[in-house]
């Protein structure tokens, strides 16, 4: 598996990305350009967004995949958003995903790994998410390290570039590659006179075989690794850029 060149070896490049439950193929592309990943789990938690759910395609078209929270107040954050188990909803989402992929010979391990998530229930949303992500990138051979933001001391000023530099510095980071949309908000002047550069994710979304006669784009991870298998998914992580492998 080819990683980053020796010339940049001096260099550290970490990803910093809000934990998503069963992200789609780009968050895997960031984990795996970076060094190492970090978690940014100390931010609020919003609702109707990614943080506790998905979309996997079957036949019918694209459905969504829900992990219910607990209505903990408006302020609370992401690490401290708790899952609620009053509902069965786990048991039909391993019902639906299985249904949905029957013809999959790629999906029996990742069906165990979140029968064996479910069955622990944790009790914190990050603690189902942030593991699933670990062990899918393991799936993938994906050879980044993780962290939480939620360990790196914050200074109560800090806007979000400034908690940005903070989460690098702590991790020695030298260089940041961020999401798209990052280049909204994200004082890369403020970065770079800090010593830390600052790339965007630039992702083009492949196409690959996937249930139905229509393409869905930006589905679960689940879905292109139903279609393709690890390997196959593997094989286009390798084809990639890396960080170093520019130079």
């Amino acid at each position: 598996m080819a990683r980053r060149s020796d010339d940049a070896r001096a260099k550290k490049c970490i990803g910093i990305l809000q934990p998503v439950y069963l992200p789609w193929i780009g968050y895997f592309e960031q984990i795996d350009y970076v060094d190492h990943f970090v978690f940014q789990d100390d931010v609020q938690y919003t609702k109707n967004d990614w943080r506790n759910r998905n979309r996997i395609c079957t036949k019918a078209g694209p459905t969504w995949l829900i992990v219910p929270v607990k209505r903990d107040g408006l302020h609370t954050r992401l690490h401290e958003s708790r899952i609620d188990y009053g509902r069965n909803w786990a048991r039909k989402q391993i019902l639906t995903i299985s249904q949905a992929y029957a013809s999959s010979p790629f999906v029996a391990p990742v069906i165990a790994m979140l029968q064996e998530a479910f069955e622990a229930q944790p009790e914190r949303l990050t603690d189902l998410t942030i593991p699933l992500i670990e062990r899918l990138s393991s799936h993938l051979s994906i050879a980044s390290t993780f962290s939480r933001a939620s360990d790196v001391p914050r200074a109560p000023d800090a806007d979000l570039t400034a908690r940005l530099l903070e989460i690098a510095q702590a991790n020695d980071a030298t260089d940041l590659y961020l999401g798209a949309k990052g280049v909204a908000y994200v004082d890369t002047g403020f970065l770079a006179q800090n010593g830390v550069s600052v790339t965007f994710q630039d992702f083009v979304h492949p196409e690959y075989s996937q249930n139905g006669p229509e393409f869905h784009s930006h589905m679960s991870i689940l879905d292109y690794i139903a279609s393709v298998g690890p390997a196959g998914v593997r094989h286009w992580l390798d084809s990639l850029p890396k960080f170093g492998a520019h130079g």
